[in-house]
């Protein structure tokens, strides 16, 4: 059988950042190791998304692992909003915080008291267990149940799209074509593309749309 066959699945790591890093105006931060983020940002700007793109990370040490500390997420997000301004925060685990068991929705629930108004959500990626498109999956279903806020409706014919993340070929261009056809058949606009042109101001306001 041919070597292709055989290419290693991205994770549902990969999945989750793929979903969350085209996401404008949101930081994904992730707690895991120093280097764990180079590869994946580098693949991103590759595609295109360098300037979507605000993902950091933590950094991890034995310590850490040894004994659950989760200090370096809070000194990371301090740190981080001092320089940018975000609307939204998301928290990712690595594999290693995955596989210890550290009680990450915890760590973001005391984040967010912290930092009254701003979101700061935290997703899930599965460890070694997910593939990718399970991360995918997870994301924008935790994205529709969290982040919307309790709105009208617009008064305008309108929907969104919910699924264009770059696992799949070619997405951005079936993504406009969508839309073309919605607005040329049904006269229909498009509110949020989730995630491929999706703002964090476009996710809240979800429920607008017919």
């Amino acid at each position: 059988m041919a070597l292709y066959k055989y290419h290693p699945k991205p994770s549902g790591r990969m999945g989750a950042l793929w979903t969350l890093a085209t996401i404008k105006g949101a930081i994904v931060l992730e707690f895991g190791s120093m280097g764990h983020m180079v590869y994946a940002k580098r693949w991103l700007e590759q595609a295109g998304y360098s300037k979507d793109c605000m993902a950091f990370v933590t950094h991890l040490d034995e310590k850490d692992i040894a004994l659950g500390i989760t200090d370096r997420i809070d000194r990371a997000l301090e740190e981080i909003l001092k320089k940018y301004r975000t609307e939204a925060v998301f928290l990712i685990p690595s594999s290693v915080p995955e596989v210890i068991g550290t009680d990450m929705e915890a760590v973001c629930e005391e984040l967010n008291h912290r930092y009254e108004g701003l979101p700061i959500l935290y997703f899930p990626c599965g460890s070694f267990s997910w593939d990718c498109h399970k991360g995918i999956e997870t994301v924008l279903y935790e994205l529709c149940r969290k982040l919307p806020e309790r709105t009208l409706k617009s008064g305008e014919l309108t929907c969104n799209i919910i699924g264009s993340v770059i696992d799949l070929h070619l997405f951005e261009a079936d993504a406009r074509e969508i839309e073309r056809m919605l607005r040329r058949a049904f006269d229909m606009k498009v509110s949020c593309v989730l995630s491929t042109r999706a703002e964090v101001m476009d996710i809240k306001k979800l429920g607008e749309a017919d």
